[in-house]
């Protein structure tokens, strides 16, 4: 809901506090007020925290959202207390002219505003200085068995002592809403002045099983005037098989590489080039949804 957000595994993290919500035709207003945050993994709830581990008293975020066959779109707020402030518009176009490609146009635009015990911490700490923007386009398309989906994103995070990056989760131990195929597979495409490019596509074998691929590409990134690139291009195979509701397996995996980092910073070769991470990751993803009532 919102500038929050509670995962899509089978599993969902949890929110303490109060939400509520009206509408009427294609208009909707939702809101919450939350006060602590419990990990799907853990039944512990904890309180919000700040980067440098202060603690957050709540967190309240609303959203206004207009629906009609082809168009949708979504404006939504967050703040956590005296810490980080989040605006996002979100609109989605489904043209009747390409119905029989089930084409999607997509566009994400996300600000953060740092608040005062945000811009207070060190450049070790927050990812950029004061205000960060992310712009996002996308498109999805179906022709026969094959589905696509294609995208390009720039980020703008200033980090004056550092290489900053878009920030999306309004504190620690919680979860931001966060749509743009920026936030990949392997990286997050979203360092200051980043430019990315994607493409996903998969094919259905059978009804039970798709197979396809994930590639990103992210350029534009400078530190101490050195520039610096990404990557990641990974294969998947997913089988939801049709004698087992609500049961998905997937294996997935492929290289990427990346630069390494610490406190904000790209660490450096002798000859002042930022260290290259390169990874090889294979994953087997289970979800099943338990339907107790």
């Amino acid at each position: 809901m919102g500038a929050l957000n509670n995962s899509t595994r089978a599993i969902p993290s949890t929110y303490l506090g109060w939400r509520g919500e009206t509408g009427s035709g294609p208009l909707r207003l939702r809101g919450a007020y939350v006060t602590r945050y419990s990990d799907r993994d853990s039944p512990d709830k904890v309180h919000f925290r700040t980067a440098d581990k202060k603690q957050i008293s709540q967190i309240a975020t609303g959203e206004l959202s207009y629906t009609q066959r082809e168009y949708a779109a979504r404006y939504f707020f967050g703040e956590s207390h005296n810490y980080l402030q989040r605006h996002g518009l979100e609109i989605d176009w489904r043209p009747a002219m390409l119905a029989d490609y089930r084409a999607v146009l997509g566009t994400q635009l996300y600000m953060n505003h740092g608040l005062q015990d945000w811009t207070s911490m060190s450049p070790s700490k927050k990812t950029f200085d004061r205000d960060a923007y992310h712009a996002a386009l996308s498109v999805n398309w179906q022709d026969g068995r094959w589905k696509n989906k294609a995208g390009f994103s720039y980020t703008r995070a200033q980090l004056s002592q550092g290489l900053g990056r878009f920030e999306w989760h309004l504190a620690k131990l919680s979860r931001g809403t966060f749509n743009s195929m920026a936030d990949s597979w392997g990286n997050d495409y979203v360092g200051n002045n980043e430019k990315m490019v994607a493409w996903t596509f998969g094919y259905a074998v059978t009804p039970e099983v798709e197979m396809g691929m994930v590639t990103n590409y992210g350029w534009g990134m400078k530190y101490q005037g050195r520039g610096i690139q990404r990557g990641e291009t990974l294969m998947y195979s997913r089988w939801t098989p049709s004698t087992v509701k609500d049961l998905s397996l997937q294996l997935s995996g492929g290289p990427s590489w990346n630069y390494q980092s610490q406190n904000n910073r790209p660490k450096l070769t002798a000859d002042g080039k930022p260290m290259r991470a390169q990874n090889h990751s294979i994953e087997l993803q289970v979800d099943y949804k338990f339907n107790l009532f």
